[in-house]
Parts: C-alpha cells; sequence; structure tokens
C-alpha cells in the first residue's frame, strides 16, 4: 500500500485594515499546513523561506498590499477577527 502525504489549504476573500481602523484593503487569505506547498517552493522576495515566518500570527502578503495601505514589512494589519504581523512576499 502507498502512503500519500496531503497537503491542506483552505482560502476566502476578505477585508484587511489597519488596527486604527483606515486603510481598508479587498484581499484573498490563503491559510496553508505545515505540508505546504506539496512541491516547489514559495519564494520570497528577501529570501526567506516559508519556514522562516511561518509562527502564529504571522502572515505573507505582496508587497502590493502593504503600498496600498501605506505601510511596510512587520507592521500590524487586521482581517476578519485576527491580527497579524506582515511579511512581505
Amino acid at each position: 500500500m502507498a502512503v500519500t502525504t496531503v497537503a491542506v489549504a483552505g482560502s476566502t476573500r476578505g477585508l484587511a485594515w489597519l488596527p486604527d481602523g483606515s486603510g481598508q484593503a479587498l484581499v484573498q487569505i490563503k491559510a496553508v499546513d505545515g505540508v505546504y506547498p506539496h512541491y516547489g517552493a514559495v519564494a520570497f522576495e528577501n529570501g526567506r523561506t516559508l519556514a522562516d515566518i511561518r509562527r502564529p500570527n504571522a502572515v505573507a502578503v505582496e508587497r502590493g498590499l502593504l503600498e496600498q495601505l501605506g505601510i511596510g514589512e512587520g507592521a500590524r494589519i487586521v482581517t476578519e477577527g485576527a491580527e497579524l504581523l506582515s511579511q512581505i512576499r
């Protein structure tokens, strides 16, 4: 019998904003487990890996979202019920 590893991911759309309530943006949110990606690698522009930033309340974001919100890497953003620490993807 072959053993297969399965990666689990979920995706939804929602709003992201700054903790003070300003700077709203429509975003697509993707949550992944420790197996993700099943093949290949997630590339970050600063050379970090997904394992480097994977920790509670951390989120990988595209630079365009930070620019739209007028913030930099490491700034806090809020999504539907969670406050997250941004990391550039």
